[in-house]
């Protein structure tokens, strides 16, 4: 029968094992390099800036608008596409800056939230509220007030690569409002298109 000091001692005897074990059995278990894989097909990714777009009411006072992740639009497109044979968009974000804030010289202006959704099925426009509101991606502003938006690219559809000789878009961010006052200048929107490119010319 062992002692209950001799079995104390073996305890001991074998935490101290694991805790500093032999030379001979050390392991290293650290993160484990890997080459680096020297493909011949370069990348670059640049921030895109798009021209300003007025956001204004129709003569109906509504507000209803598509904007698709094609950045075709963008400033210095043409330059950047004559070095590269394809591209993909990472992320459209949207900035919304208001021109008049809650009052103007003449007199009061309506104006409804703005609904804004990422619509990855679709480029066909919104036509109520309730109809954006059916998105998980909805997300109401009030136009009084200056906001950021963001749209990033799916990871299992919309990041393939696409021809820069044909752009297109496969994800667009629509926004809709209605009974704004009409005919009227809400503020304007700026986009920057996050975009990566590959194949150098």
């Amino acid at each position: 029968m062992v002692s209950k000091k001799k079995k104390n001692q073996n305890l001991i005897n074998r935490g101290n094992r694991s805790i500093n074990p032999s030379v001979n059995i050390l392991e290293y278990n650290g993160p484990v390099k890997i080459p680096r894989n020297m493909s011949q097909t370069y990348t670059t990714t640049l921030e895109l800036v798009y021209t300003t777009v007025y956001l204004a009411s129709t003569v109906a006072g509504g507000i209803n608008l598509v904007f698709g992740n094609n950045p075709n639009g963008c400033i210095d497109w043409a330059n950047v596409i004559a070095h590269f044979d394809e591209y993909r968009t990472l992320n459209i974000h949207m900035e919304y800056y208001t021109a008049n804030q809650y009052s103007t010289a003449t007199g009061t202006i309506n104006k409804y939230p703005l609904a804004v959704v990422i619509d990855r099925d679709s480029s066909g426009a919104l036509s109520s509220y309730p109809t954006p509101a059916a998105f998980g991606s909805c997300k109401f502003f009030s136009l009084e007030e200056q906001f950021i938006y963001d749209a990033k690219a799916s990871p299992v559809d919309e990041l393939t690569y696409i021809n820069t000789a044909a752009p297109s878009s496969n994800y667009w961010i629509k926004l809709y409002s209605q009974n704004n006052t009409v005919s009227t200048n809400m503020g304007i929107l700026i986009f920057r298109y996050l975009v990566q490119f590959r194949g150098q010319i």
